[in-house]
């Protein structure tokens, strides 16, 4: 089993048909792959990191600050967020639809967030793989705990 892995839940309907989300899949496993060599990764010890990068409706890019353990599985899981953009926000954004989405905003007191920036890209694509990439190093800049031990990037 890999120590890092990522994993991409939706909660957008229809999104699965706008992007290739098992390359989006590959690619953000492989940028973790990437990270491994910076990250102190010895303090896990026998333990495995799940980051779900989940696209949403809502305002901001961003990681819960708070880790789940599941110490059955000796897994920490980090649940991050990628809001998806509609019509109005950017030219590759979703319809609005008729009935408009559960919309959940970031809570700044429980979330360390970034702004999505949609005007930086030219498509769906590549503006999820991109704020996948800056979520998952907010996650190793930032940090969290395991068994005691902050996982981060090493100094």
């Amino acid at each position: 089993m890999k120590k890092i892995r990522v994993l991409m839940p939706s909660e957008v309907p229809g999104f699965q048909a706008h992007v290739d989300e098992v390359s989006l899949h590959e690619n953000l496993n492989d940028f973790v792959d990437s990270l491994i060599p910076r990250i102190n990764i010895y303090d896990l010890g026998e333990w495995n990191i799940l980051i779900n990068v989940a696209s949403r409706h809502t305002d901001l890019i961003g990681f819960y600050k708070r880790a789940l353990r599941y110490p059955s599985d000796q897994e920490v899981e980090i649940s991050t967020v990628i809001p998806i953009p509609n019509e109005e926000q950017a030219s590759y954004g979703f319809d609005k639809p008729s009935k408009p989405p559960f919309y959940r905003p970031l809570n700044p007191d429980k979330f360390y967030t970034l702004p999505p920036n949609f005007d930086d890209y030219n498509n769906l694509y590549d503006y999820v793989l991109n704020s996948g990439k800056k979520i998952i190093t907010l996650v190793f800049l930032k940090g969290f705990t395991c068994n005691g031990k902050k996982i981060r990037f090493a100094e």
